[in-house]
C-alpha cells in the first residue's frame, strides 16, 4: 500500500480483522518511513464467477459486483435503504453466491438468491425487484412468482 502522507510504497500491518461476517478483512497499516497508521478494507475479487445470460445463444460474463449494486438499488424507493445497507445486502449475497461452489452461474440462479435474501428484509424492494426481473403477463403468473418465497 502505498502511503497517504508521505507515499511510500513500504507499509506494515499492524493488525488485522475479519468483518462483515468473514467477507472483508479489516487491516491497520503503519508506514515504514513516516510511521502514519491507516486503514485499509478487502474484499474477495469474485471476477472468476462466470455468469450466464440467455438460453439460446448464451452470453458468459465476468460478475461484477456493481452490476448487482445498481440492479437492487433501481428496485429500493427513495428513502427506504441506505447505500450502506445495500452494500451489506450484497456481501450476503456474495456469501451465499461462494457458498454454492460454482465458477459458472445462471442470472436466474442470482436472481433468486437475491429474491430469497431480499423477502425477509424489506418486502416493498423485494416486490420492486420481483417486477423489474420477472416477466409477468397474469395475475396468475405474479401469484407464482411469489409463492416459492
Amino acid at each position: 500500500m502505498i502511503c497517504t502522507k508521505c507515499r511510500s510504497p513500504h507499509s506494515e500491518v499492524v493488525n488485522t480483522r475479519s468483518t462483515r461476517g468473514g467477507s472483508q478483512i479489516w487491516r491497520r497499516r503503519r508506514c515504514a518511513n513516516c510511521g502514519k497508521v491507516s486503514t485499509t478494507y478487502e474484499r474477495q475479487d469474485l471476477s472468476f464467477i462466470q455468469v450466464v445470460s440467455g438460453a439460446q445463444q448464451p452470453i458468459h460474463t465476468s460478475y461484477r459486483r456493481s452490476f448487482l449494486f445498481s440492479s437492487i438499488l433501481k428496485s429500493v424507493p427513495e428513502d427506504q435503504l441506505s447505500l450502506i445497507d445495500i452494500d451489506n445486502l450484497i456481501d450476503t449475497i456474495e456469501f451465499k453466491l461462494l457458498d454454492r461452489g460454482e465458477e459458472i452461474i445462471k442470472t436466474e440462479a442470482i436472481k433468486q438468491i437475491v429474491l430469497e435474501t431480499l423477502k425477509p428484509i424489506d418486502m416493498n424492494v423485494f416486490m420492486n425487484y420481483l417486477a423489474a426481473h420477472l416477466d409477468f403477463r397474469t395475475k396468475s403468473d405474479i401469484n407464482a412468482a411469489i409463492k416459492p418465497y
